[in-house]
């Protein structure tokens, strides 16, 4: 029943390695298991569980992305920029394999640790956003801080709404089930913020062309 949660980001970890083919990623992966121990004991000791069905969209919504999504993100991005050097292409590759090692450890402590009932939705759905989540956030962060550098306002904001999209997906949709609406609700949403995020991943260019394009017209 757990086979794909646990196994999906050690996967997604080797894979990333033996693509890279780079042994200085094995400190890297490492700091991303030790960093996420260490975050589940200290949720184990001093974090607590308070919320209920009831509380309404927002209050969940706060919940799922400012405790749980965005803690994970933030930790990752230091992490990265502690690699880097002061290079930001560096510290932009890692981030990947330091959020799937970091995820290897933290998702399965925290889906097991919070579930009473194990459902679909938090063994299968749950990793893949999380999975799709941190693919698409790394060419999002590559694209702004290019846009950045070539002081390029509208393709800044262009990907600074990619990334809110792709930090803020997860959460939402998580929301959206977790608040007791239907399957034929998340699992949509789900089902195309995942391939939205895959094919992001695989071409930024396109998707960033579109997106360019509709901020151009909305400003005339």
């Amino acid at each position: 029943m757990f086979l794909f949660l646990v196994v999906l980001f050690p996967v997604l970890c080797a894979d990333f390695y033996i693509r890279e083919h780079n042994k200085k990623y094995k400190i890297v992966f490492f700091t991303g298991f030790s960093a996420a121990v260490l975050v589940c004991v200290y949720r184990a000791l001093f974090s607590t569980r308070f919320i209920h069905h009831w509380a309404g969209f927002f209050s969940n919504f706060y919940f799922f992305f400012f405790r749980l999504t965005f803690p994970v993100v933030l930790i990752c991005v230091l992490l990265a920029c502690f690699f880097s050097r002061g290079k930001i292409d560096r510290g932009i590759v890692c981030f990947s394999p330091l959020a799937f090692s970091f995820s290897t450890v933290y998702l399965p402590v925290r889906i097991i640790g919070d579930a009473v009932v194990f459902t679909f939705f938090e063994l299968f759905v749950v990793p893949v956003l999380q999975a799709t989540m941190i693919l698409a956030f790394t060419p999002a962060v590559s694209g702004f801080a290019a846009a950045l550098v070539r002081k390029k306002k509208r393709s800044a904001a262009a990907y600074v709404l990619f990334l809110c999209i792709i930090l803020c997906g997860p959460a939402a949709i998580e929301t959206v089930w977790y608040t007791g609406m239907q399957f034929y609700v998340w699992i949509p949403l789900a089902a195309l913020f995942s391939t939205g995020s895959i094919l992001y991943h695989m071409k930024p260019e396109t998707a960033h062309f579109f997106l360019s394009s509709l901020l151009c017209r909305l400003h005339r």
